[in-house]
């Protein structure tokens, strides 16, 4: 893909999310937005580092309490590409 985008929806298998961030940074045109579900879950720590410590973005991470859902915290993330 080459055309810019505005917005990407990340979820998938979380060990995939940080060798994806590069790519994403690439196909969000500035001031686009990148969403990521499941980032509470222990899989995805690698992207939370990677992604706090990127220049190319600014996140917000949200995390909840999901009764009946496993695992039962939650998170989802919002960045914003610069």
């Amino acid at each position: 893909m080459e055309d810019p985008f505005d917005l990407v929806f990340m979820d998938m298998d979380k060990e995939q999310y940080e060798p994806a961030l590069p790519h994403c940074a690439r196909l969000i045109r500035p001031g686009g937005l990148l969403a990521v579900d499941n980032t509470g879950f222990p899989e995805a720590a690698a992207f939370n580092e990677a992604l706090a410590a990127s220049p190319a973005f600014r996140s917000v991470q949200l995390y909840s309490f999901l009764p009946f859902h496993s695992p039962e915290k939650d998170g989802f993330c919002l960045a914003l590409r610069l």
